[in-house]
C-alpha cells in the first residue's frame, strides 16, 4: 500500500513472523534508514511502588534495569509481557513494520541491522528507543542518528530559543513543507492498533518522514560547516546504545541535552539585571567578542603546578582520581581555565560513596594528610544544609599549611552534585585524564549566573548561595540573573533566567590532559560535547521540563588508536 500526505512510490509490508522478517530485511545495505518504534509502558507492580516510594527519584525504567541485572544470570525476552509493539524501518522506496506482538523471537537481520555501524538508523527521541529496545529485548543499537540534533546544528539560529527536544512535527513542516497529521495514530499499540489498517498505514510515516529529513539536512549541514570553517563532527550526533546508555565516539552521552556549536553563533544574551517586570533593567552582554585562547597544554601545566604546590605528586594523584572516579571541583577547577590572579585556598575532591573510603585512605597513608574533623554529617546535609543536594558527609584534611575538603556524595556519581551548587561558575571539574566545564562561554567570559533555586530553599541556604556569590564577585566574576519576574515564556523571554542557558552553552567543554590520554590535542578544544541539560529555572520558571537537579555520566575520552581512527573515518564517510 502506498503510504499518504507526501509519501511518493514507497511499498508497505507488515511483517508478522521471523522468515518474513529475515527475507525482507536481507537487502538493506549500508547507508542510512529511518527508524522508530512504538510501545507501551506497563504500570508498575506492588514491589516497584515501594521502591519508588523508598527512592523518591528512581525512574521506573532505570530501576527495572537495575533489578533484572540484579536477578537475572542472562538476559532472556519475556514474551509474554513484551511492552515493545512495532518497530519501522524506512528505505528511499520501502517502508518495513515489525509486529513484535505476534512475532515471538528476534529475527537475525533485524538485530543485524541495530548493529551494523555502516548502516545509520535516523530517527527522533533516540533516548526512548535506544532503552525500550535494550531493556525488551537485550539489543545494543550502534549508529542511531538523531535527526532533532541534526537539525539544531544545521540551523543553530532558527531553534535557538527552542526548550526541549525538536518534535518530528515541527520538522517535517519546516524541513520538508508538509503537515504530518498523527490524528489516525493511536495511542495504545498494545491494543487498539488491531482493528485499524489506516493506523498501520499512518505507523510508518515517522520512520519514513526522519529518513527524508535526514536526507534534505546533509547539504545544509555541510553549508553550515563551509560558513563557519569547522567540520561538524558527526559523534555531536551519532549515536551509540550500549547497555541501554547513550555513546558516542567519545564515550558516553547525556540523553535530553541540547548540543548544537552554541560557540560560534553571533548573538547577544539579555537578562534582566534589577527592577520588577513592569520596570525591568536590561542589560545588552555583547557575546560576539573572541573567547579567550584555550590551550589544552598550558591547563594541564596549570593542574600539575597547582597539585604540586599542594604536596600532590600530579600523576600519582590523577591515578587516585581515576581509580576511584572522583574529581577535583571549585575553584581549583576554575583557576586552571582563566586568566586569574586568585590562587585556591584549598583543594575540593568528590568521591562517591562506594569509593570514598579507598580515596579518603589514599590521602591519610599515601599522601600524607591527616583528618582534622569531619565538618558536615550526614544528618545535617538534609536538616541544615538542604542546598547540599546529593552529598552525605564533608572532611577537612590539612598537611602542614594544605587544606582538603573532601566531599562524599551519594551513588556512583561524583559530579552530579557539583550541578546543585550556588552559580554556573562553579560548574567545573577535572578528572585524571581531562578537565570539563559545563559553561564554556560564559565561565571563559567570567559571567555566571546563580542557581535562584537555592535563594527561595530557606534563609540560611541564601545566605550561603548570596555569600558564595558575592565571593566570587570579588574575583572579578560578572553575575546576570532576574529576581523578580512574572509569568514568562521560560527560554525564549529576555527576563528568564533560562534564557542564558538556553540561548548559549548548550554544549559542554572537554580539554584532555595531553600527557594524559596519549596524543596532544590542539588549542581548538571546543567540540560539541553534550553536557547538562541544566536550565537556572525556580520558583518563578514554569516550562514543566525545566529542572536544576542533574545526572551527569562521567565522559570518558579514549586513548587515541588506529582502531578508533578507521571508526571515526568510516562513520565518517556515511554522511558524504
Amino acid at each position: 500500500m502506498a503510504l499518504p500526505v507526501y509519501s511518493r512510490n514507497t511499498t508497505l509490508y507488515l511483517i508478522k513472523t521471523v522468515a518474513e522478517a529475515n527475507l525482507r530485511l536481507s537487502a538493506i545495505g549500508d547507508g542510512y534508514v529511518g527508524f522508530d518504534t512504538e510501545f507501551v509502558l506497563a504500570p508498575p507492580g506492588p514491589a516497584e511502588l515501594a521502591a519508588l516510594a523508598l527512592t523518591n527519584n528512581t525512574r521506573l525504567d532505570r530501576l527495572r534495569y537495575h533489578r533484572n541485572r540484579v536477578n537475572s544470570p542472562g538476559f532472556i525476552v519475556d514474551w509474554a509481557d513484551m511492552h515493545l509493539c512495532l518497530a519501522q524501518i524506512s528505505t528511499a522506496t520501502e517502508v518495513f513494520i515489525l509486529d513484535f506482538k505476534r512475532i515471538t523471537a528476534l529475527p537475525q537481520q533485524f538485530v543485524r541491522i541495530l548493529g551494523e555501524r555502516r548502516i545509520l538508523k535516523v530517527g527522533t527521541g533516540f533516548q526512548n528507543d535506544g532503552k525500550v529496545l535494550f531493556e525488551a529485548l537485550g539489543l545494543t543499537i550502534r549508529s542511531f542518528v538523531d535527526v532533532g540534533w541534526l537539525t539544531r546544528l544545521a540551523f543553530p539560529e532558527c531553534y535557538a530559543t527552542h526548550i526541549g527536544p525538536l518534535s518530528l512535527e515541527v520538522m517535517v513542516h519546516d524541513i520538508l513543507g508538509h503537515d504530518l497529521d498523527k490524528s489516525l495514530q493511536t495511542s495504545n499499540w498494545a491494543t487498539e492498533y488491531q482493528a485499524n489498517d489506516q493506523q498501520i498505514q499512518y505507523a510508518g510515516l515517522d520512520a519514513q518522514a526522519s529518513r527524508e529529513i535526514y536526507a534534505a539536512l546533509l547539504l545544509p549541514v555541510r553549508e553550515k560547516e563551509q560558513s563557519i570553517n569547522r567540520l561538524i563532527r558527526d559523534d555531536w550526533f551519532i549515536f551509540d546504545f550500549v547497555d541501554g546508555e547513550a555513546r558516542t565516539a567519545l564515550g558516553k552521552a547525556i540523553a535530553f541535552a541540547v548540543p548544537h556549536d552554541s560557540f560560534l553563533m553571533s548573538q547577544q544574551i539579555w537578562v534582566q539585571m534589577s527592577g520588577n517586570a513592569n520596570n525591568p533593567s536590561v542589560v545588552n552582554q555583547n557575546m560576539e567578542t573572541p573567547l579567550p585562547a584555550v590551550d589544552p597544554n598550558n591547563v594541564e601545566s596549570k593542574v600539575f603546578n597547582l597539585l604540586t604546590s599542594y604536596d600532590l605528586p600530579p600523576h600519582e594523584f590523577l591515578d587516585s582520581l581515576d581509580e576511584t572516579r572522583s574529581l577535583v571541583s571549585g575553584s581549583a577547577a576554575l583557576w586552571p581555565l582563566l586568566d586569574w590572579e586568585f590562587y585556591p585556598n584549598d583543594v575540593d575532591i568528590y568521591s562517591p560513596e562506594d569509593t570514598a573510603a579507598a580515596m579518603l585512605d589514599i590521602l591519610r597513608h599515601r599522601f600524607r594528610f591527616t583528618i582534622i574533623r569531619m565538618q558536615i554529617t550526614q544528618a545535617q546535609t538534609s536538616a541544615e544544609y538542604p542546598d547540599y543536594l546529593g552529598v552525605r558527609r564533608v572532611y577537612w584534611l590539612k598537611r602542614r599549611h594544605h587544606t582538603l575538603n573532601f566531599i562524599v556524595v551519594d551513588g556512583g556519581n561524583a559530579a552530579a552534585t557539583i550541578f546543585n551548587f550556588h552559580s554556573t561558575i562553579v560548574m567545573n571539574y577535572f578528572s585524571g585524564t581531562r578537565l570539563y566545564c559545563s559553561m564554556p562561554e560564559l565561565t571563559l567570559r567570567k559571567i555566571s549566573a546563580p542557581n535562584i533555586n537555592l535563594i527561595d530553599v530557606s534563609v540560611d541556604c541564601a545566605r550561603r548561595t548570596i555569600g558564595c556569590i558575592y565571593k566570587y564577585h570579588l574575583r572579578g566574576i560578572t553575575f546576570r540573573y532576574g529576581r523578580h519576574i512574572a509569568v514568562h515564556v521560560c527560554g525564549s523571554d529576555p527576563i528568564c533566567p533560562a534564557t542564558l542557558r538556553t540561548l548559549h552553552d548548550n554544549a559542554g567543554l572537554v580539554i584532555p590532559f595531553p600527557s594524559r590520554v596519549g596524543v596532544v590535542r590542539t588549542a581548538d578544544v571546543y567540540d560539541g560535547i553534550r553536557s547538562v541539560r541544566w536550565s537556572l529555572g525556580g520558583p518563578h520558571c514554569y516550562a514543566p521540563n525545566i529542572s536544576y537537579v542533574t545526572i551527569l555520566e562521567r565522559i570518558e575520552v579514549p586513548r587515541h588508536d588506529e582502531d578508533a581512527d578507521t571508526e571515526y573515518t568510516s562513520r565518517t564517510n556515511l554522511l558524504n
